[in-house]
């Protein structure tokens, strides 16, 4: 499943196919938001599979986030036009006054989030492989692996943690000490030394008895407010679930990685209905760009070095705006 350690020298031929599959489209006769259907159903579905287990190199990301961005404009993945919407404002959702596009280095960002949260969570065996040689608790282990696969996770180790929780169920595979069941580890919670960690085994089921809590007593009046967090946890007769915190179904889906790893954008109902079935998708284009102040006039046009006579054609007194 998971091969050689990802370099460019893999990856290049699949960007080059993805070149030539923009360069054959050249010649159509698309619009504007024809092309961006085109990205979006095609290009990225492409390059999906792949993502889901290499991490590209930022160089190579670019490189194709720049030929996207001239074939959506220009029709031609090398002619560069003046007068563009930013790409990080194209690649958001329609609502929030994007076009609906996503940043392919956060869709290969997420794809290895989504990866990561898997191998914590999935009852697959690759997972339960990958948690016996690596670990699955908060704190990230030291010890050097050779892996094509774990350089990815590591990456993503802390981010998952930080937004993510164990839901207590019989509590016989929640380390007591170590695991993120209480918001916080206890080891970080009582700041025990590293050097003894190891010895640390615990587990959650070990201080049930029943629907009861049997906890040392000298670990209560270490940590007084033990008892409280304690009875805010139900336990019940079921395994025990790692879950993502702030999703409705407590799995990370794809979307919600891409969502969370992308730039926060304001949403907004104009643009919402800006995009309505009942205007014409030509239409709706020229008035988004008109929004974000990026049509070719000639005022804009001349604010990026294109000198020319102008003249408005209403008043023919002032340069066209």
């Amino acid at each position: 499943m998971f091969k050689a350690k990802p370099k460019k020298l893999h990856l290049q031929p699949i960007a080059d196919r993805i070149s030539q599959k923009l360069a054959s489209w050249k010649g159509a006769c698309l619009s504007i938001m024809g092309r961006v259907e085109l990205v979006r159903s095609v290009i990225h579905s492409r390059l999906a599979y792949s993502f889901h287990f290499y991490a590209w190199p930022v160089t190579l990301l670019k490189e194709l986030d720049r030929k996207l961005r001239n074939f959506i404009w220009a029709g031609d993945t090398i002619v560069k036009k003046i007068c563009t919407v930013a790409w990080q404002k194209i690649c958001a959702p329609i609502n929030m006054g994007g076009l609906g596009l996503k940043s392919i280095k956060f869709m290969n960002k997420a794809t290895l989030l989504k990866l990561s949260w898997l191998m914590l969570s999935s009852d697959q065996e690759w997972a339960s492989f990958y948690r016996l040689r690596f670990g699955n608790n908060y704190n990230l282990s030291t010890r050097y692996f050779k892996s094509s696969i774990w350089h990815i996770i590591k990456q993503n180790w802390s981010l998952l943690h930080f937004n993510s929780i164990i839901l207590v169920g019989d509590g016989k595979s929640t380390n007591f000490w170590k695991d993120n069941w209480l918001g916080v580890p206890l080891i970080d919670y009582l700041q025990i030394p590293k050097h003894l960690h190891c010895l640390l085994h615990a587990k959650v089921a070990d201080f049930l008895q029943g629907p009861n809590w049997l906890i040392p007593s000298n670990l209560m009046a270490a940590v007084p407010d033990l008892a409280g967090k304690l009875s805010k946890v139900i336990t019940t007769n079921n395994k025990d679930k790692f879950i993502w915190m702030g999703s409705s179904d407590e799995q990370l889906s794809s979307k919600d990685a891409y969502l969370h790893l992308s730039p926060v954008v304001q949403q907004s109902n104009l643009f919402k209905k800006l995009w309505s079935k009942a205007i014409p998708p030509s239409k709706s284009f020229i008035t988004w760009r008109w929004m974000h102040q990026k049509l070719p006039t000639d005022d804009n046009l001349m604010q990026r070095g294109c000198q020319g006579v102008s003249m408005c054609s209403l008043c023919c007194n002032n340069v066209e705006s």
